[in-house]
Formats: C-alpha cells, structure tokens, sequence
C-alpha cells in the first residue's frame, strides 16, 4: 500500500489573559497558523513523522489547567487540559540528560536513542524519533495535551482509523492503571491504519497512554508505526508511560479544546441485493461480483467497495464520496494537480458528459504518475465520475484509482456502476 495525508487545521479558543508570556504565546502561534494556510497544522500531530493525520475537534466550555505539582492534584476553573496556542511553548524544549525526557511539568525515563525533535504544532507537548529495526521505518513517540473527549470517545476514534486485513474492524486492548496520581488507560491496535483521508498502510501497531487529570481533558502519549518498530520499542514505551513523574510547578494557564462529536453508529454496509445492486445514501447502484463492502472510514465516505488486484498488482477501491463540493471543473482542476507524465509533463484529462437518470454526470479519466489523497505511484490510472442531482440531494463523486492494470480490469464494473446509478435506495 502506499500513503498520504492531508491535516486538518484545528480552531483554538481564545487565551485568558493571565501573564503575559501567555499572551506572547497566542500571538506567536496565530502569526505562525497565519503563515500555514488551508489545512496547515495545528492538529492532534498525525500521530506520526510521515504526516498521516486525525484531527481532534475543538472543546468548548473549558477553562485553564494546572498540572500536578509534586504532592498535589490538578485544578482548573472549569475542566479541560493545557493546549491551545502556548501549547507547544510550555514546558521544557529540551531534555536534561540522554535518558531522562522533560515535558509540561513532567518527567520520563528514555532510551538514548529516543531523539527529541521540536513540537511540529501547537497540540504537541513533546515528541521524540525512535529508530526502527534494520531496513525498517523510523517511528515516532508524542506527547499530546489539551485533547478532549472521554476516554471512550478517543478509543472509538482510533479504533475507526484502524481495520483488520480482512477489511473488518478492529477493536482496542485497554488496561486501566495509576500513573503519576493520575487515572491512566493504556491502549493497543494492529491493522491496517489510516489518519485522516489518508491511505491505509499495511501491518501497523498504535500504543496509547491516555492520562486523567482530575480537572478533565487528557494527557496522551502515542507511539505509531510498523509493526515491527513498535515491537521493538514496546518495553521503552511502557518504562516511558508507567516512569512519568511530576517534577515541576504548575503551567501558565492555556485555552482548552472541544471533545470530539460523539461517535455516530456505523451506517450498514452497502451489500448487493438479489439484484446485484446496492444502496447508498439514497440512491443505488449495480455493483461487481467481486466487489467487497467496506466500511467507510470518515464522514465524506457513503460507500467503499475493495476490488482485487490484477496481475499481482495491489487491490484498490471503489469510494463514493458525498457532499464535497465545487465546480466539475475546479474538481478536475484539482485532480490534474495531482498527475505528471512520465517526463514530469501535465497530464490531460479525458472528460465526458452524459445524464444518468436526468441528473448530470462527468467522467474524468487521467493516467500517469499520481500523488494524491489515495496514494501514490507510476502508471496509475483515475476514474471519476461528478454527479450533479436535483436540488434537495447531495452531489456525488465515483472514484476508482490505482495501478493501471487493476483499474482496466475494472473499468467495465465502474461504468456499469455510473450509469446504472439511480436515486433512492
């Protein structure tokens, strides 16, 4: 599998105005999200060093945190944990010794190997390189704070960017613990894993500590990347976690975020019916005998088929995706960004207009070398299909991308699928 991101930019709240090193703070990071743009950062950190991303919504309604001093429990005005735009300004930037970390008024033990990096974003308190078996990728340890949302609520998140090899889903190991006088549950997934919009890379291990202070949000402690990798470093990891003690005063008091949406139930899973077809976000459509239902893995996605591979190539995926707009045009626009020729040339896209069941579709084709929401690679070719329905309906997008000789082994069933698509279920 290949992989790709896209990260969000996450809202703050305002600072109080408390000192005025905080206040410094907010004006330094608002000229730096300024400079970012678009969906620069400012997110929960991706969870790794290759940018795969997830985005924490905002938490309304919290006040400033104090983190434990020595002896004490944490206090707040009104619930929530330090973030905001100080939060990668606070605490020490540095550690004091090979294999001693220092974060927030914090401390861990770790290996000397473990190589600290500056924050990459306001959300991250901390984070450190770890290094990966030979011929491996390189992970990455992070230390988020001012994260809202229950426990439950962060577990079901993770557990929606994560599926089995079989395309199922794939539920957390917890454990329940003390850490530091503080509530702490420790959580574990193996798939295959994705952040936010990004491809699905194979064979990964996430290793989570998320820790409570009584005065609400939490402190999250994350370890993502290939299997092996986290294999290898799981005993670092959890002398990290379980060594966290309290060494510092109180932190300047920071904003605070919102918990994420809660969770809404799965939609069903869009199964061909005796008929062949399936039906999906209000309409329906003839699908492949070897079409696969999926999941959807985000809210843009009303229907995901998996379709198998051609000639060793790897499988890829059939996506309908509701509710994006924009122009056909600006939508092809932005898809011929994402391709070159093989001499690095523009691509030229092949466009056809019909109507399918009264309703205006375009059809984008564009073959080359691809960098895009769905991966990457040479010789990839891209289907598309922009439905235009009546007012009252969500538009639609069809799209199927991958290695050449998958999508030509498929192309019949895409357009089978466009023009068979009609509205209601």
């Amino acid at each position: 599998m290949t992989r790709s991101a896209t990260v969000p930019t996450a809202r703050r709240r305002p600072l109080r105005a408390t000192a005025r090193t905080v206040l410094a703070a907010a004006a330094a990071a608002a000229v730096l999200a300024g400079c970012g743009g678009g969906y620069g950062g400012g997110d929960d950190g991706d969870d790794r060093s290759s940018a795969r991303g997830t985005t924490d919504p905002p938490r309304a309604g919290g006040g400033p945190l104090r983190l434990p001093s020595s002896g004490a429990r944490p206090t707040t005005a009104t619930g929530g944990a330090a973030t905001g735009a100080a939060a990668a300004s606070i605490g020490p930037q540095e550690d004091p010794s090979p294999d001693l970390a220092a974060f927030l008024n914090l401390s861990a033990p770790k290996p000397v190997t473990w190589m600290r990096r500056p924050p990459e974003n306001r959300m991250r308190a901390a984070n450190w390189t770890v290094p990966a078996p030979s011929g491996g990728n390189s992970a990455e340890v992070v230390v988020f704070t001012g994260i809202g949302g229950s426990v439950d609520q962060n577990i079901e998140r993770w557990e929606a960017q994560f599926r089995s090899d079989d395309g199922q889903a794939v539920a957390a190991e917890r454990r329940e613990r003390t850490i530091a006088g503080m509530p702490a549950t420790i959580v574990e997934l193996t798939g295959d894993y994705r952040g936010m919009n990004a491809w699905y890379t194979d064979d990964q291990t996430m290793l989570a500590a998320i820790l409570e202070p009584r005065s609400g949000g939490s402190i999250q402690v994350r370890l993502v990347g290939d299997r092996d990798t986290v294999a290898g470093q799981r005993d670092a990891f959890m002398a990290f976690v379980e060594g966290i003690k309290v060494t510092g005063a109180p932190l300047p008091e920071t904003a605070v975020t919102a918990p994420p949406a809660p969770v809404p139930p799965a939609p069903p899973l869009p199964e061909a019916n005796e008929a062949g077809r399936a039906s999906f976000a209000g309409y329906s459509a003839p699908i492949g005998a070897d079409w696969v239902a999926m999941a959807p893995t985000n809210a843009m996605r009303a229907a995901t088929w998996q379709v198998p591979g051609a000639d060793g190539a790897a499988d890829a995926e059939v996506v309908v995706f509701g509710g994006i707009g924009g122009s056909p045009q600006a939508n092809i626009d932005r898809w011929v960004g994402q391709f070159r020729t093989a001499e690095g040339g523009p691509v030229e896209p092949r466009i056809q207009r019909k109507l399918v069941d009264e309703m205006p579709v375009t059809i984008v084709e564009l073959r080359g070398t691809y960098s895009g929401m769905a991966g990457s690679g040479t010789d990839q070719i891209f289907l598309a299909a922009i439905v235009e329905p009546p007012a009252g309906m969500a538009p639609l997008q069809v799209r199927l991308v991958g290695d050449a000789a998958t999508v030509e082994a498929h192309r019949a069933g895409f357009a089978a699928f466009v023009d068979g698509l009609r509205r209601g279920g």
